[in-house]
């Protein structure tokens, strides 16, 4: 078998001995070169990226490289040599020898990729390549078509696989020296490596070229000055190959940009994770407000449609009873469909603004409730809790149950970390730029366990407490301070602190408010109506009720249950005409509305209490009649001095219950 490929013996005259066009031998070298310098390039690439995706991409591509080029220079050698006879090449042959090299230099740089500079790592990829090269080049030859028998001598033959396993592990190390070198080294290593990888590449080609013994046919015909199409085709494959390897450098260019613009944009999302990932905290933070409202909304029109259909149900009604009952409902069912339309319109709008009330309160009295509220605990624990308001104005505009939110935070810990001594709370205003508005300033000052220096800069932050074992010793989960800081800036405020640890803190929130007058014609009205009552003995009446609402269809509701109960009822559609009512007879219940246009419920309910305790009066027991269904509205309701929460839409029995649980005392 080994005489079908090797020649033994002396070289024969016969044999066909051709000559080189040396500028295409330069080509080839230059060629080869060109490959090496782009393969090598792509390993070190590949080696430096973290993503397996693109260190794959780099792997294929400088295998391609290295195996076009051994492919090209091997070609661009055989267009350099002339034989003086016509021969072609075998199509199929042709194409495994370009994917030959292309395999073997893929195994290469599997395994050159991850490993450092090691005998044994050269001692392995070293042979890969140069077989890889001597299998390309030896198949490129058995490729040829022409009429001669083509042999090889086996000095010659061993000589040029030694020579390309030699040479690669030169180029090799050389190549793993530049990775180590310092950056204006680099370039110099990689042009060397690479130019004796191109050595290589020609050295084996060459040396094997020399071991050929291409013996003619009888039938072959031997012309010197002979230079075929087969050249051309050599040619056209050469030209193809620079090609690949244009491709191969653009490929790398190219690469090199997709990758900065692929990082910017892992950036860029990675940014709109992180604003999408606040947005959607931002909004569970105010979930619990938005669901709160929309209960309101929805459950003010359904009242009056579960009341009205609950009346329809019974036979004594008149036919204009009926027929007003009718059109409430039309109205109620009307407002339910707009809030569909607009909560369908709302889902089309990202709002995570936290809405401010801006309405009229009694700010000294609002601190004083929070003092008495608050009173019980600090009797409880021996420390002395009270109030310092050193300003002539009282009433502000603003949202009294954010600010009410933040008195207490700041007060309950106030005396939740105060073991001995007292708390004070402290109210005073100074002058600001703008003459409508004051800047209150609200100071909580306790004697308590202090927060320590190093904590002063966080004490504000979500989760946060002054020292690691506080949450152990006095619980709380660290959010009072944050939503306190949150609600102070959202009035455009601010919230300080200074601290001495061990002695205690002041906690400072400033607010800009808008002052407003005192309201004298609700007073005068008020003392007026007191002279009346104490005047007129006949003013009381026990089994009457006062209903407080401003919704026409609630008041339809109501009123209609009330006639079924055989009970007297006088009716009030805001706070002022209940303040009025109220002091000009006494009921035996009210039954208070929260919202409503220019008094909230929770206001008229404390200047009721007012006037009970000014004027040492029986306590009447008032009902909150709200949609509002949330806990912490009931216990809003109950802490302004309402006696019992009803939520809306209530049940005919809920309701009888309720009246006649507190009217039968």
């Amino acid at each position: 078998m080994l005489d079908h490929f090797f020649y033994w013996g002396s070289l024969p005259a016969n044999r066909v001995i051709g000559t080189y066009d040396y500028g295409l031998v330069a080509l080839s070298f230059v060629i080869a070169t060109l490959a090496s310098y782009v393969a090598l390039d792509m390993a070190s690439q590949q080696g430096r990226e973290q993503s397996r995706r693109v260190a794959l991409f780099w792997h294929i591509g400088g295998a391609i490289a290295m195996g076009a080029g051994i492919w090209s220079m091997h070609f661009t050698g055989m267009l350099a040599y002339n034989m003086g006879m016509e021969h072609s090449y075998h199509l199929g042959i042709t194409l495994l020898s370009l994917i030959i090299p292309i395999i073997f230099s893929y195994i290469v740089l599997q395994i050159v990729k991850t490993r450092q500079f090691e005998r044994s790592t050269i001692i392995r990829a070293a042979p890969f390549l140069g077989l890889g090269i001597a299998a390309m080049h030896y198949t490129g030859m058995a490729a040829m078509r022409m009429k001669a028998a083509l042999l090889y001598t086996p000095g010659l033959f061993a000589l040029s696989i030694l020579i390309a396993i030699s040479a690669s592990a030169v180029a090799l190390a050389l190549s793993f020296r530049a990775i180590k070198s310092k950056p204006g080294s680099q370039l110099s290593f990689k042009i060397l490596s690479a130019a004796v990888m191109g050595a290589a590449i020609c050295g084996m080609h060459y040396t094997a070229m020399h071991a050929a013994v291409i013996l003619p046919f009888a039938d072959c015909r031997l012309d010197p000055a002979f230079n075929g199409r087969n050249d051309m085709l050599a040619f056209g494959i050469g030209i193809v190959t620079l090609m690949i390897l244009g491709i191969a450098i653009s490929t790398l260019t190219i690469s090199q940009k997709f990758l900065e613009s692929l990082k910017e944009q892992v950036a860029k999302q990675t940014e709109e994770l992180r604003q999408a990932k606040e947005l959607a905290e931002a909004a569970s933070i105010i979930k619990s407000e938005f669901l709160a409202n929309m209960s309101h909304e929805i459950r003010t029109p359904l009242n009056a449609v579960v009341g009205i259909s609950n009346i329809l149900q019974t036979d004594k009604l008149s036919p204009e009873k009926k027929k007003e009952c009718l059109n409430t409902l039309a109205l109620s069912a009307k407002a339910l469909l707009g809030l569909i339309n607009e909560l369908l319109d709302l889902s089309k709008i990202e709002a995570n603004n936290i809405e401010l009330e801006h309405i009229d309160f009694d700010l000294k009295a609002l601190a004083q409730e929070v003092i008495t509220l608050l009173s019980l605990r600090s009797q409880e624990k021996g420390i002395l809790l009270s109030l310092n308001y050193n300003m002539t104005q009282t009433r502000f505009l603003g949202d009294p149950l954010r600010i009410r939110q933040i008195l207490v935070n700041l007060l309950s810990n106030a005396v939740k970390f105060t073991d001995h001594g007292g708390v004070q709370v402290v109210v005073e205003s100074a002058k600001t730029e703008n003459p409508e508005l004051l800047q209150v300033k609200i100071k909580v000052m306790d004697t308590g366990i202090g927060v320590p220096p190093e904590k002063l800069n966080t004490i504000f932050q979500k989760f946060t407490q002054g020292e690691s074992s506080t949450t152990r010793k006095y619980g709380g989960s660290g959010l009072g301070l944050a939503i306190c800081k949150g609600l102070a800036e959202k009035m455009h405020g601010t919230i300080e602190v200074e601290s001495i640890p061990a002695k205690g803190s002041v906690f400072i929130v400033s607010l800009p408010l808008s002052p407003v007058p005192e309201s004298d014609a609700v007073l005068a009205s008020i003392e007026e109506a007191e002279k009346y009552r104490q005047n007129d003995p006949n003013a009381v009446e026990n089994g009457r009720i006062l209903l407080v609402e401003d919704n026409a269809a609630n008041i339809l509701v109501t009123t209609t249950y009330l006639q079924e109960l055989g009970l007297d009822y006088d009716i009030a559609k805001n706070g002022k005409t209940a303040l009025e009512k109220y002091c000009l007879q006494r009921y035996g219940l009210i039954l208070m509305d929260i919202q409503m246009p220019d008094m909230n419920g929770y206001e008229v309910t404390r200047w009721m209490r007012e006037i009970e305790t000014r004027n040492h009066q029986p306590h009447t027991p008032i009902i909150a009649m709200t949609a509002f269904a949330s806990v912490d509205s009931k216990d809003s309701c109950l802490k302004a001095g309402m006696d019992d929460y009803i939520a809306k839409p209530f049940k005919p029995e809920e309701l009888e219950h309720k009246i006649f649980a507190f009217m039968s005392h």
